[in-house]
């Protein structure tokens, strides 16, 4: 066969492969929105966690355009209860919202938390190209959970800040990967630090992931040999960007709320005034960390846990979840069979079990703190990890067996995720 055939038909593989890929991009687009929408227009104010809270915040920077001051927050009282907190979360919420009359605020503004959360799926698109290159069923696997995981549907159907931080996190990791792969750029460090210190505005389950993150870039830098000066540049520029995003608001924080500078404080201080207490001391509504109920509900929480966490998908569900996800992690044992991992994918799948590590770690502190409960949804920043990590788990398996059990976990989730909206919130 002569060199231009070969050409022609490399090139001609390429251009398929291409079209193959787009389709099944658009498709995913077509289901992101077609669940979150159905989800969205059906689901009751009363039935999404907080939801009133949330809206109180979008409502007061849709009618005033500044943030509210610590007399403010205290006025309002409960229904304020995140108005100390950072407000960056709510700006595509604030966008849509005003494009529509103030009588629509409620529905218009659970629109910021579909359309933001389209930076999920385009990240989760991308990794998956970039982690499952010759792999296209777990590369087409990443990008579908995204679109069909019952709780995040559930979180990107009403009005919530941790839709913002979920997508900003998860454009981070894609750039984290390709920086890890091919080199660390100074426009690559601006862009990490300007979506960094928006995370930081957003929700503070973002915030665990900043030492991480570094990391990762140090990782970059170390694995391209880059020298000390461009290694200490594209660090300061990320630093730079983050405070010179952030910084200014802590400060106010600060000033503005008597030292508070997250403004969790004054929010348990208002949250505490309705919670139940005994013999005068507080009661706080989640299990202790020592108790097998607590990892419990983190799990179903996670996968499945609708209204005011009282609305259980099917149980045996989560057992299939688990099972599925004990195989991953058998797959992810040394094999003698399996070929070794470049220096570049170690690094990636190591940032990747950080993230899930700090984020766990961040739920046992607080709820040790008694400021939280153990939500399995405070993994969502890294939501992109934790399923390129149970895919790739699944791929390490037998051939036949990964499939099946990817394709298991995929249908699971589309089955729960329309089964629980049918179940619960049908029109």
């Amino acid at each position: 066969m002569s060199e231009s055939t070969t050409n022609s038909i490399n090139q001609d593989s390429a251009k398929a492969d291409y079209h193959w890929l787009l389709a099944h991009t658009w498709i995913l687009y077509a289901l992101y929105f077609a669940f979150r929408f159905a989800w969205s227009y059906t689901l009751p104010v009363s039935e999404a966690p907080d939801e009133a809270n949330h809206l109180w915040v979008v409502q007061f920077l849709f009618e005033n355009m500044r943030l509210p001051t610590h007399e403010e927050v205290f006025a309002a009282g409960t229904p304020a209860v995140y108005g100390s907190l950072a407000q960056f979360g709510y700006v595509p919420h604030l966008l849509i919202a005003k494009c529509f009359p103030a009588e629509m605020l409620t529905s218009s503004a659970r629109l910021g938390s579909i359309f933001i959360g389209v930076g999920t799926l385009w990240a989760a698109i991308q990794i998956g190209k970039e982690l499952f290159t010759d792999k296209p069923l777990y590369r087409i696997a990443l990008p579908l959970l995204v679109v069909v995981h019952p709780q995040l549907v559930f979180v990107n159907s009403y009005t919530n800040p941790d839709s913002t931080t979920i997508s900003l996190t998860s454009i981070i990791f894609y750039i984290l990967v390709v920086a890890i792969k091919r080199g660390l750029t100074q426009k690559q460090s601006i862009l990490i630090g300007l979506l960094l210190g928006w995370v930081a505005l957003a929700k503070q389950t973002g915030l665990v992931l900043i030492p991480a993150i570094f990391g990762g870039m140090i990782a970059a830098l170390w694995l391209h040999s880059a020298s000390l000066t461009t290694s200490i540049t594209c660090l300061a520029l990320a630093f730079a960007g983050m405070t010179g995003v952030s910084l200014w608001w802590f400060i106010r924080n600060y000033n503005e709320f008597g030292g508070d500078v997250f403004g969790s404080k004054t929010m348990y201080q208002t949250w505490s005034t309705i919670l139940p207490r005994k013999d005068g001391v507080i009661v706080h509504p989640w299990p202790l960390v020592t108790s097998h109920a607590w990892w419990r509900y983190v799990w179903f929480d996670f996968w499945g846990l609708f209204g005011y966490m009282n609305r259980y998908l099917w149980r045996p569900v989560y057992f299939i979840y688990l099972g599925i996800a004990a195989a991953s992690v058998y797959g992810w044992l040394p094999k003698p069979t399996l070929p070794k991992k470049g220096r570049a994918e170690v690094v990636i799948w190591l940032l990747f079990a950080t993230c899930v590590v700090l984020h766990l770690g961040s739920m046992l502190y607080v709820t040790i703190a008694n400021v939280s409960g153990p939500h399995g949804r405070y993994l969502f920043p890294s939501e992109i990890p934790v399923f390129a990590l149970l895919l790739a788990g699944l791929s390490r398996l037998q051939p036949k067996v990964g499939k099946t059990l990817t394709w298991l976990l995929v249908g699971l989730s589309i089955t729960s995720t329309v089964g629980a909206w049918l179940y619960f919130y049908r029109p």
